[in-house]
């Protein structure tokens, strides 16, 4: 059985949707079966998760979130990737930066963005929506101000581990990795890649007030992507945007001073501005210093000669 790579377009692409078929039904029976196996709890609990259940449930909540985004995300982009070319990690876009600046680049945009983001978010929940829509939303926020509730480093950092850490891995290997690669080989420019894999980021996390911001935020994620070249440097950014609530939400429980910030200053119009000046400042640089993708980044025999006469050279072996 040959490479992945060696087959047209269309049939990669019905490969890898068949692959996320699979880790959604994966992703069901870890949650009803594998996760009540390990905890002696059913999966329903986390309908009734909220800031004032008792630790131990919430731990419990945070292992299922873990379980299944690894079962959905890393699983189908990391076997899709081994399948489809013999150095696996090289097609989903792991190479070092191509400027040591890079990564201190996508921090500060990363903190200039996120807090016009937010302000996108905050905006949004004054929306109307209806009952459905609304019960959806509500279960969200409960979940997630559940989770927040971190007593102490420990929980500090398993929160962070699995709320920001594993999903940025995860989720930039199955959306820019394996998907931005996929949708660009129909595309003549970056822009629809990094529009569509957006779309389906947003879509993905089932947030009806954040969609705009999840939105744009996948569209710089992709976009910090391609001109860095290193799948390192977005999965940077992503951690930075799912963890810098958790942590700002922690030290806010222990210093008066962070908490009045996080309740008043982070919406005010000079934060706003000097975060927005921040994030277009760090954005220039990074762009005057970038390392794009290189032409035709998307082919999967770029710098090889192709061929399927070297003994063991385009086998798959597992």
């Amino acid at each position: 059985m040959r490479y992945f790579r060696f087959l047209p377009w269309g049939f990669q692409v019905l490969l890898f949707l068949g692959m996320v078929v699979f880790a959604f039904f994966a992703a069901q029976w870890t949650e009803l079966v594998l996760f009540p196996l390990i905890t002696h709890t059913t999966a329903d609990f986390e309908m009734q998760l909220s800031p004032d259940s008792p630790m131990n449930l919430i731990h419990n909540g945070l292992l299922l979130e873990g379980m299944t985004s690894f079962v959905f995300f890393v699983v189908p982009a990391l076997f899709f990737a081994y399948a489809t070319h013999p150095r696996p990690l090289y097609y989903l876009g792991f190479k070092r930066p191509g400027n040591w600046v890079q990564p201190v680049l996508v921090v500060f945009v990363m903190l200039g963005a996120l807090p016009l983001l937010n302000e996108i978010g905050d905006l949004m929940s004054h929306i109307p929506l209806s009952k459905a829509l609304s019960d959806q939303q509500a279960l969200n926020d409960r979940m997630f101000g559940a989770f927040l509730k971190m007593p102490d480093p420990t929980a500090l950092g398993l929160t962070l581990f699995t709320l920001a850490v594993l999903p940025a891995v995860g989720e930039e290997m199955f959306f820019r990795g394996v998907l931005m690669k996929l949708s660009s080989k129909r595309s003549q420019t970056i822009a629809y890649p990094i529009v569509f894999t957006a779309s389906i980021f947003a879509l993905a996390h089932l947030n009806i007030y954040g969609l705009p911001s999840i939105f744009l935020a996948g569209i710089l994620l992709a976009f910090l992507y391609y001109i860095t070249g290193s799948l390192w440097c977005s999965i940077l950014a992503h951690c930075l945007f799912n963890g810098t609530q958790i942590l700002l939400t922690y030290g806010a429980g222990r210093i008066p001073a962070l908490k009045h910030f996080a309740e008043s200053g982070q919406n005010s119009i000079g934060f706003l501005l000097v975060a927005g000046v921040v994030f277009a400042a760090a954005l220039l640089i990074l762009i005057s210093v970038k390392t794009p993708l290189q032409h035709g980044w998307n082919n999967d025999f770029l710098g090889e000669k192709i061929t399927d006469e070297l003994p063991g050279n385009d086998e798959l072996s597992f």
